[in-house]
């Protein structure tokens, strides 16, 4: 995991790839995070893209 909080806009959304270049850390991570229940993210019904929203992804960075 990055070692600088990240400085996100709260309600953006940011795909999979962007959240773990953000975070540091793999996508196979964040999935785990995500079936742990670590991390909050949302489905696009129309594609079934996951996304994460930037206050998400802060929140996640700081409980580390």
């Amino acid at each position: 995991m990055t070692e600088d909080r990240p400085q996100l806009p709260p309600s953006r959304r940011y795909t999979e790839s962007d959240a773990s270049r953000i975070l540091g850390v793999s996508r196979k991570t964040l999935k785990r995070w995500r079936d742990a229940g670590k991390i909050r993210y949302i489905t696009a019904l129309d594609s079934g893209r996951i996304y994460y929203l930037g206050r998400w992804l802060v929140e996640a960075w700081l409980k580390g």
